[in-house]
């Protein structure tokens, strides 16, 4: 067919019913046995079947009489040896056997598959090669990895001319074993033996120049010889797990090297050559587990560096222009306890701008009112330079010397100013002909796309009105050479890209022709004579335009009739530089919404901001609006129209592909009939047909009078051409706060309004001191200032929908999940104006907000019918209680986790069955501040040596009820290890035995039994001398940290902010789960600029910067929490 010219032609071939059955890929089953239908396809052509469990019975050995059979996979089965029938299929082109148990390959194999191309057979149990070997002159690569071929001389492989790939890992390779003449194979790329016993590198690789990936990993080797500058096009080299101490100093000229791996050698700051910054497409360095104490300048001098693992070495610093590498993603400088970071160069530092907020320690401090901290890491320059001095010596000795020589000649005459200029080393080729301007005469180009093009010598001298022209003259001047004079001519109505490319494509010509003319600009109407002379039969203008704009097509205006409006629906009317929306009575906000949005970005993106957008509502029509419409309809009252009915049909996309003399339009399959612009490959070009928009090339078939042919261009697509496609969008910056009441009400002057709205911040509480542990003294002195005038205390609890007086034994005492009620009364001797009433509503942090409700419209009411106006009610939240009320209970104030139970004899009381109960004594920021509190768990981790637990063990008995501990800590302070023995007699009375135990004394039955078993525990509490919370939030309208006072707890972390916890060791940035992204941003800054100062105030504590997340925090942080739990949850 192809010989009588019909192919070209041909549209289309229907090949159905035919049997077209080539490829078989059965990959990760659990098939024993291929069965014996296989050879009932005779195009077979592939057989995968790796990742299953075939054995040798399960080949059938007609498959390899197929005679279309090329690639044959049989890896990771269970084979034992190669099937027998394999010598057979001698088409056969890639085999692979590896990951079987195959421990002899036949000498009969490789007779007759002579063409192999690809051949595996790793990891198997091979001990020997056939020499048929030496048969596969097309071998390309061969993997014999993983196999005891510790007996194998591999004499074949010198004659594989064609190798490509050679991987021997783990191959028992010596340097005994090791194969020669293997510097014969010129097309060698890839060599892999790792993981073998290697002293040094085999001198036959260092004769192999068209390496390019070589693997050495995991050998015994101690040095690399010179010599390894014969491999110029090597680009990975992996030499990690060896015994180097050094690399040679010719390894910069391997110019191709971009990986380059190191790992685990023997690596010091000596044994990187400096000259290693001549490596300039070195992409990743990785000298892990090393001895290197700092990287040589050099290696920062290679600009394509992405990837620098120095982890677990023993760096000091880092050179200071690591920080300039462009393109640096990863460095990683782990396990390196020494390492200090360089700062960064003073023009990186411009860079701490965050948000238009500059982060910057010393900008920060100075905002703060605080001096700034005097710079430590630029050292001065020395007063004089050496080498500068020696240059400067060498110039005025050279200087005398040339003076003596020219002072008796005549002084050069200066260039003139023009001849100063250099012209642009550009090619021009693309744009003219090699020929032009060498032929006497006239030629001109016409302007169309950007680009000049020749126009026929009839068509000279006539000018389209809407284009432009370069016209050259070439001539032979009076000394016999070729001169040139360049115009060029601009309509009255060419467009703007066609008046710019043709002055500058008439400088680009006379730079082509080297000429020394001046480039004159004609105007339409107002040429000059000379080039006027140019033309025999004088220029004429044609309207219009001839040549199509680069920028946009000039479109005749559709046709536009009020009729179609609906009042369900929003029309867009573009005017030019007016944008209409008239939105209808009935139509949805995210409909008007959308058209917004589109009107925006239309004169975004295509009218450059200089269009005005009019929102009309229906009723409300400008006469502007009407003219453009065609008037206003008979009838004002719009309800539907045609478009109420509407249904659109699906678009089509074709891509447009030049055939052998034709031109094909294959069309694109759109899932879904939902365009996606992933379907638009940049190499192509595609029609989009939307029935009333035809994007690029259509015919106007079968369409309306108003349908509209587009040429668009990609990255400067029409919006309406975007809306088509699904997920199209761009984000626009839009101030739609930008109305006629906010220009007369902050002006007009968008420098003027950014100045004054500049984001504003506040982080001075991070460089204020840490607040001072209340003595003693001074607690004990402002507790009896606050007890002095109490004449009693009621307490009050909430039972069911009432509040129950306590008895005085349990005052002290509160629950978790109950809410409380505490009378404070002054005594009544007090002079009227002073007299006062304080009701305390404590609430435990797992009790519902119904009981401050209860609280205000039943006891609240009580008192003050009671006290008046003498009444305060202050409320109080678990563990955010105030100073003073912790005051009254003299520091024995306990929290117990639950509800408390119901009193003797009460209905419904069901008796709980006691458990373990354990709690930790702990004073926050203040000796007032003392409270004791029920851990959730009792676990021996959670002791600690400066602190005091009571420890309660029940017994299943009748008459003893358990046994109380109190356990104090070595560290401890005797005055409140008292104050626990007084409180664990408070808590438990009758039925209980109560010991005092010492740090080092327990007793192994009850104590350490009960408390879940001896685990390792804080000896020490640092943290408690230098622990600090801090809130980041923009409540306040803008973004500042506060400080929360020490005596802060679990509660204090907001789950809307962002909290920075400093335990005097690491800096936690705790995020919330409601935290805006814009505010981890932020507090990310101010976490570092804070450790940055801590830095300078406490040299002798280096913080480290961590991240702590809501539900993930480690003990170090939880430790600073006293009684940590489980968070509140609302209730959703």
């Amino acid at each position: 067919m192809a010989a009588t010219g019909v192919l070209p032609f041909v549209r289309g071939v229907d090949l159905t019913g035919n049997d077209f059955k080539e490829d078989l890929t059965v990959v990760r089953n659990s098939l024993e046995s291929l069965g014996n239908d296989l050879p009932s396809l005779p195009s077979l052509h592939m057989v995968n079947c790796r990742y299953n469990k075939l054995i040798d019975a399960g080949i059938p050995k007609s498959l390899f009489a197929l005679g279309d059979l090329s690639i044959v996979d049989l890896s990771h089965n269970n084979l034992k040896e190669v099937p027998p029938e394999l010598e057979n299929a001698r088409s056969v082109l890639v085999l692979n056997l590896s990951h079987n148990q195959i421990e002899m390959i036949p000498n009969q194999l490789f007779i007759n598959l002579t063409d192999l191309v690809f051949v595996d057979f790793s990891s198997n149990n091979l001990e020997m090669l056939p020499p048929q070997m030496r048969r596969l002159t097309s071998l390309q690569t061969l993997i014999l990895s993983n196999n005891p071929l510790i007996h194998a001389q591999l004499r074949q492989l010198p004659v594989l001319t064609a190798l490509q790939t050679l991987h021997m890992r783990n191959t028992q390779r010596t340097l005994s074993n090791f194969p020669t003449g293997l510097d014969t194979l010129t097309n060698l790329q890839d060599v892999d033996l790792s993981c073998n016993a290697l002293p040094r590198v085999p001198e036959a690789l260092y004769k192999l120049e068209s390496l390019k990936r070589l693997n050495l990993s995991d050998n015994e080797i101690t040095e690399l010889s010179l010599m390894i500058d014969v491999w110029v096009n090597l680009e990975t080299l992996n030499l990690s797990r060896n015994k180097l101490t050094a690399l040679p100093v010719s390894i910069h000229k391997l110019t191709s090297l971009r990986k380059l791996y190191l790992n685990c050698n023997q690596l010091d700051f000596e044994g990187i050559p400096p000259n290693i910054g001549k490596l300039h497409d070195l992409e990743i360095f990785s000298a892990a587990k090393n001895n290197l104490e700092m990287i040589p300048e050099g290696l920062c001098r290679c600009g394509k560096l992405k990837k620098l693992i120095l982890n677990s070495n023993r760096l000091i610093t880092l050179p200071d222009i690591l920080h300039l590498l462009p393109e640096l993603e990863t460095l990683d400088v782990r396990e390196n306890p020494d390492l200090v970071m360089p700062p960064k160069p003073a023009e990186l530092r411009k860079n701490l701008e965050y948000y238009n907020i500059d982060f910057s320690l010393n900008t920060q401090l100075r905002l703060a009112g605080a001096a700034p901290v005097p710079s430590t890491g630029n050292t001065p320059p020395p007063k004089s330079d050496p080498v500068a001095r020696k240059l400067r010596l060498r110039r005025r000795r050279d200087g005398k010397e040339s003076e003596k020589v020219l002072k008796e000649r005549e002084p050069v005459k200066p260039k003139r100013w023009d001849e100063h200029l250099e012209r642009p080393h550009l090619n021009y080729r693309e744009i003219f002909d090699e020929d032009v301007g060498q032929i006497p005469g006239i030629t001109c180009w016409e302007i169309e796309n950007f680009l000049p093009n020749v126009v026929e010598d009839a068509l000279i001298g006539k000018f389209y009105e809407a284009d432009c022209y370069i016209i050259l003259k070439t001539f032979i001047d009076d000394t016999n050479s070729l001169n040139w004079n360049i115009w060029y001519w601009i309509g009255e109505r060419a467009s703007l890209d066609k008046k710019a490319c043709s002055a500058i494509h008439a400088v680009n010509l006379r730079n082509l022709l080297g000429a020394n003319c001046r480039t004159i600009r004609e105007e339409m109407n107002d040429e000059d004579e000379d080039f006027l002379s140019l033309f025999d039969n004088g220029v004429s203008y044609i309207e219009g335009g001839r040549t199509s704009s680069g920028f946009y097509t000039v479109e005749d205006h559709c046709p536009v009739q009020c009729d179609v409006l609906d009042w369900c629906h929003v029309f867009m009317l573009d005017a030019g530089t007016k944008i209409y929306i008239w939105v209808g009575k009935k139509s949805h906000l995210v409909t008007r919404t959308k058209s917004r949005l589109i009107a925006e970005k239309i004169n975004k993106n295509e009218r450059k901001g200089n269009a005005e957008i009019f929102v009309i509502p229906q009723n409300q029509e400008t006469g502007e609006f009407w003219k453009l419409v065609g008037g206003p309809p008979v009838s004002m009252d719009i309800r539907d129209s045609k478009f109420t009915t509407l249904v659109l049909p699906h678009p089509k996309l074709y891509r447009v592909g030049l055939g052998k003399g034709y031109l094909e339009l294959p069309q694109v399959e759109i899932p879904g009939h939902r365009l996606v612009n992933k379907l638009l490959e940049t190499k192509c070009v595609y029609i989009l047909d939307c029935i009333s928009d035809v994007f690029e090339l259509h015919a106007m078939i079968q369409r309306p009078k108003y349908a509209t042919i587009n040429r668009c261009l990609e990255g400067t697509e029409p919006q309406i051409f975007k809306t088509k496609f699904v997920g199209w969008d761009d984000v626009i910056p839009v101030d739609y706060t930008r109305t006629a009441e906010s220009v007369i009400r902050r002006g007009a002057d968008m420098k003027v309004i950014m100045e004054r709205d500049k984001m504003q911040t506040d982080l001075s509480a991070l460089f204020m001191p840490r607040q001072p542990t209340m003595s003693a003294d001074e607690a004990e002195q402002l507790s009896a200032d606050w007890n002095e005038d109490l004449d009693g205390m009621e307490s009050f609890v909430l039972e069911g929908k009432k509040f129950v007086r306590l008895p005085d034994e349990e005052l002290g005492m509160f629950y978790s999940e109950d809410c409380y009620g505490e009378e404070d009364v002054d005594e009544d001797d007090l002079p009227e104006d002073e007299y006062k009433c304080i009701v305390y509503f404590w609430q435990g942090r797992h009790a519902s907000n119904m009981g401050w409700l209860t609280f205000t419209f039943s006891l609240q009411k009580k008192f003050e019918s009671l006290f008046g106006d003498k009444l305060e009610v202050v409320r109080q939240h678990q563990q955010q209680e105030n100073l003073k009320f912790l005051s009254h209970f003299k520091r024995k104030f306990i929290i117990r986790i639950g509800k408390r139970p119901s009193r003797a004899g009460s209905p419904g009381q069901v008796p709980s069955k006691p458990s373990t109960e354990f709690f930790q004594l702990r004073a926050n920021g203040s000796p007032i501040a003392t409270r004791c509190v029920q851990l959730p768990k009792a676990d021996s981790s959670l002791l600690n040596s400066c602190f005091n637990y009571i420890l309660m063990v029940p017994f299943d008995s009748e008459d003893l009820k358990g046994i109380v501990y109190v356990w104090v800590g070595g560290k401890a302070d005797h005055a409140e290890a008292q104050i626990a023995e007084e409180i664990a007699y408070k808590m438990y009375k009758d039925g209980y035995t109560i010991q005092m135990i010492n740090e080092g004394e327990e007793p192994e039955n009850f104590f350490w039994v009960g408390i879940g078993g001896k685990k390792p525990y804080d000896t020490d509490a640092e943290f408690m001398k230098y622990v600090r919370l801090f809130r980041c939030s923009n409540e306040k309208g803008y973004f500042s940290v506060s400080e929360k006072c020490a005596d802060f707890c679990q509660d204090d972390l907001a789950d809307e902010d962002v909290m920075i916890l400093d335990n005097g060791e690491q800096v936690y940035l705790w995020v919330g789960k409601k935290t805006s992204d814009v505010e981890i941003k932020l507090a990310f800054k101010s976490a570092q600029v804070y450790v940055q100062h801590l830095r300078n105030k406490q040299p002798d504590r280096p913080r480290k910067l961590l991240l702590a997340m809501k539900y993930k925090e480690n003990r170090k942080f939880t430790k600073c929490f006293h009684g940590w739990g489980k968070y509140k949850e609302v209730p959703k």
